[in-house]
């Protein structure tokens, strides 16, 4: 997710990069789902610190769509340590409109 022009100061940071990730994924699953009829694809945002002298905040946005023979993206979500990580679906944002 484009972060250029956050603060750095992970305070500031942190909640303008995660609504802007929320409003990003929300979007694109509901075009999805508008668009192509797709309810099953799933939108994953995590949160981690750069790997930087710096270190800021920074956010990654991936989406795919479960397929039934196919490992999933994250195989267990509550087991990733290096990153806060969220699975969404249209379904969970439909009432953040």
């Amino acid at each position: 997710m484009t972060d250029y022009d956050l603060p750095t100061a992970t305070d500031e940071r942190a909640p303008v990069l995660v609504r802007r990730c929320l409003a990003y994924i929300a979007a694109c699953l509901r075009r999805a789902q508008e668009d192509f009829g797709d309810t099953a694809v799933r939108a994953y945002v995590s949160l981690s610190f750069a790997d930087t002298d710096e270190a800021p905040l920074t956010s990654n946005v991936t989406f795919c769509t479960p397929l039934p023979d196919v490992l999933p993206y994250i195989s267990d979500l509550e087991s990733v340590k290096d990153a806060a990580v969220g699975e969404f679906s249209a379904e969970d944002c439909s009432s953040w409109a």
